[in-house]
């Protein structure tokens, strides 16, 4: 029961474009539980070369996993550390009955496990990268959908482009290295083995 608490934290509304300066700086106060989260997705997210973009939505729509709920996105919601959107998630899931206690049970699932949230992410982007062809064009569809030419929906993609910018700039190459956590300018912690990670020419997708 202690998820549905969430519904009472305030969530973040990203009214305007921040800076990639700016993004630097709240990288660094991140928790390394918040850092560790962004790593996880990361690295799943590798093998689909989408690690710095599903990393970078990931801080974007639940602050690294801080907020993992958003009751007042379309009809019935998101849920999970990437927010998604509860009424996408069913329409690629025929099978599943659309019933209050359906809906309810998927949302504890997506906020309990960051695979599957994850997994879902993947897919509504992949989705997106059928119908656009550019990648700022994906990123406003993530949030906006069909209208992703909305001032909202671009403002949106140029925070998931700075952040990713911001992310590269300051752990791309510790990350790529094995370093998962990484605080004011220092390493911390390397992980024991290498794990895949996409190609350089593919950092900013």
């Amino acid at each position: 029961m202690r998820y549905f608490l969430f519904f009472l934290i305030p969530i973040f509304v990203f009214a305007k474009v921040y800076s990639v300066d700016e993004y630097k700086r709240s990288f660094y106060n991140l928790s390394l539980k918040q850092q560790r989260i962004l790593y996880e997705i990361y690295q799943g997210a590798a093998k689909y070369n989408m690690s710095w973009t599903c990393a970078a939505i990931a801080w974007q729509e639940s602050y690294a996993g801080e907020i993992r709920i958003k009751p007042d996105d379309g009809k019935h919601g998101s849920c999970g550390v990437m927010h998604n959107l509860l009424d996408s998630v069913f329409s690629r899931h025929p099978e599943w009955v659309k019933t209050k206690n359906n809906y309810n049970r998927i949302c504890t699932q997506l906020m309990l496990n960051n695979s599957f949230s994850l997994m879902e992410a993947i897919d509504e982007i992949n989705y997106w990268k059928k119908r656009r062809k550019k990648w700022i064009d994906i990123w406003a569809s993530y949030n906006g959908g069909w209208k992703y030419k909305s001032k909202k929906a671009q403002d949106y993609a140029k925070n998931i482009r700075n952040r990713i910018k911001a992310m590269f700039l300051i752990i791309g190459h510790e990350w790529d290295q094995g370093f998962m956590e990484f605080r004011d300018g220092r390493r911390i912690k390397k992980w024991n083995k290498m794990l895949y990670f996409p190609s350089k020419k593919n950092n900013y997708r």
